[in-house]
Parts: structure tokens; sequence; C-alpha cells
């Protein structure tokens, strides 16, 4: 799915996603991943199951002191977390908005085109 955008005030856009990968402020990557307004792009090793409570905290220290909504791209569907990961971010105070991957990227895109702070966490290939 290509993501059109006139004009974005930040210098972290995505320009497309699909299933597979994902291409943010023109490079393409194909694994999950995680970056905003104030982070540039950087791999997030949320890919297997093993590793749903390290990815869970790995968002509390990344994004907690951002004091933003995080939105969480689920796969290519929307699937919720499990509810320990779930709590992990409530319990650290992190706010968490769940949505399919290409609805993250888009919702991403419309809150920097508007000059407004935004994060992502960012699964391809995978749901939780």
């Amino acid at each position: 799915m290509n993501i059109q955008q006139d004009i974005l005030s930040s210098p972290i856009a995505v320009s497309r996603v699909d299933e597979t990968s994902i291409v943010v402020t023109g490079q393409r990557f194909e694994t999950s991943l995680l970056f905003g307004s104030r982070l540039p792009p950087q791999s997030w090793p949320a890919d297997d199951t093993a590793s749903y409570t390290e990815a869970a905290h790995s968002l509390v220290r990344i994004f907690r002191d951002m004091g933003t909504v995080v939105l969480l791209g689920t796969g290519s569907k929307l699937a919720f977390p499990p509810v320990e990961v779930r709590r992990i971010w409530a319990q650290a105070g992190l706010s968490v908005e769940v949505m399919d991957t290409a609805a993250a990227c888009r919702t991403f895109n419309l809150l920097v085109g508007e000059g407004r702070e935004a994060h992502a966490a960012v699964l391809l290939g995978v749901s939780w």
C-alpha cells in the first residue's frame, strides 16, 4: 500500500507499507520497527512470541518519557496484545493505541503532517 502525504513537517514519514516491508524516510525495512518524531527508525525484536515481554519492556524504556501515545501496528490485522503485555504498559503509564500496521502508518503520517508529535511501533509479517 502506497501512503501519500502532500506536506509533512517531520523528517520521518512512512511512504509504503505491506506485510513484509515498510519504507520510512526513504529506507526500506523488513523487520518490525520503532520510529517517531524524536526517534529514527530502529529494529524492534517483537517478531517472536518468546520476546513479547521483552518487546513490551522495550517500548516502555524507549517511549515512557516522551509523553506521547504510541501507535502500535499489529500486522495485517488488528490483534490486541496479550493481557500480560498490556499490563506492563499500563503499570508503566505508557499509552498505546492498537491498530493494524497500515492504519498505524497512515495515522502516524496524518499526525506528523499536522505538525504533531507521533511515535509508532509496527509489526511486519506477524501478529500478536
